[in-house]
């Protein structure tokens, strides 16, 4: 069974995973009431519970359900995986599939830049004020209980392997095994029938704080944009946070700032990235690896945190990726040439290629057995 949020990153994972594993795989679906369903529930057997404070009605649906499947994966650990892998016995494989922001910690002030974090503090004081005392204690309990969940779990995976270190950082506890799942692929994810079209620039990959977009909007904001666009995906993330970037993105930059604060069909959402030449992106962890992929694939300058781990994963994998920290000047923006591009391209292929990505998920389904082999010892 597969337990996670209703997702295109999830729905992507279901149809490569049906491909190794036929009518083996059920879904536990987590939805927000009134939002229109991303996963195709047609074609495989799911459950819903409900997200939030409504979804402690399901608890008992959770634990029921769980009780009837050898394996069970957590995409993007949540409260009802936690219930899942606390309520069933130790002999079904648990898998915790990390997306980043479920192992990270808790504390990621040290995530954000000096602008943010002070934007950060101003937003929670006036939340804390109006916290919702019964959710925070709830928060605690889960928090609690995930440490508790770590000790049993088999096999752990991260959207890019250095990612693992991390994970081992914050849960120390965990003493399973290292596994390799991806939630997209170079010929069914990225957008690959066309190459770069335009010159506008990307900034970040959502509305959340680890993005960095008011540091990354203070660097710009000084250079001469001509005709070109700075572009805002802030579909999903803090809706308080969403809004400030937009008003400040207007105040500093007008007409020329376009934020995409409603989720997009995946080809009109392709056609947008790759009208831009240029890709901030200011996470200091790893983030937005869809979009980065999409982005270097297409032949954009991609510049990056050199405290974002994908960073370094990228160069020793031989991508031309450029440094935040190392660009001043707009030119040292726009550095990188065609043979350049040209391995980016095979660097993606390599990495997150269609054979490669289900020769990972052959590989996570013999771990599975051997997990199974080794506890009916």
């Amino acid at each position: 069974m597969h337990i996670g949020s209703d997702s295109i990153f999830l729905r992507f994972f279901a149809d490569s995973f049906r491909m190794v594993a036929p009518k083996k795989n059920d879904y536990l679906l987590v939805i927000k009431k009134g939002e229109k369903l991303k996963f195709d529930s047609s074609n495989y057997g799911v459950t819903f519970v409900r997200s939030g404070l409504a979804g402690i009605f399901d608890i008992i649906k959770i634990i029921v359900i769980s009780q009837k499947y050898d394996a069970i994966v957590a995409h993007n650990f949540s409260p009802q995986a936690c219930i899942a892998f606390l309520f069933t016995p130790s002999k079904v494989v648990k898998v915790w599939s990390g997306w980043g922001g479920d192992y990270y910690g808790d504390d990621f002030i040290r995530l954000l830049g000096p602008i943010t974090r002070k934007v950060y503090w101003d937003i929670e004081k006036s939340r804390i004020r109006n916290e919702n005392i019964i959710k925070k204690n709830i928060l605690k309990l889960f928090y609690r209980a995930k440490r508790k969940c770590v000790k049993k779990i088999d096999l752990f995976s991260a959207p890019v392997p250095p990612d693992y270190k991390v994970f081992k950082f914050h849960y120390p506890e965990f003493k399973g095994e290292y596994t390799q799942l991806s939630y997209g692929s170079l010929e069914k994810s990225f957008y690959i029938d066309q190459g770069n079209t335009g010159k506008n620039i990307l900034v970040g990959n959502s509305s959340s704080y680890t993005n960095n977009h008011l540091d990354i909007f203070e660097k710009i904001r000084g250079f001469d944009l001509q005709d070109r666009l700075i572009i805002a995906p802030l579909s999903y993330g803090d809706i308080d946070y969403r809004d400030l970037v937009i008003r400040c993105g207007f105040e500093l930059f007008g007409d020329k700032f376009l934020p995409l604060k409603d989720f997009l069909p995946a080809v009109k959402y392709n056609k947008i990235l790759s009208s831009c030449s240029i890709a901030i992106m200011g996470h200091k962890r790893q983030q937005g690896l869809g979009n980065i992929c999409s982005l270097i694939y297409m032949g954009a300058n991609l510049v990056l945190d050199e405290e974002n781990i994908l960073y370094s994963y990228f160069l020793e994998n031989g991508a031309n990726i450029l440094s935040l920290q190392k660009t001043i000047e707009f030119s040292d923006f726009e550095k990188i040439t065609h043979d350049e591009r040209v391995k980016n391209k095979e660097v993606i292929k390599k990495i997150w290629g269609d054979s490669a990505v289900l020769k990972n998920l052959k590989k996570f389904l013999y771990q599975i057995e051997l997990c199974k082999s080794s506890k009916m010892l």
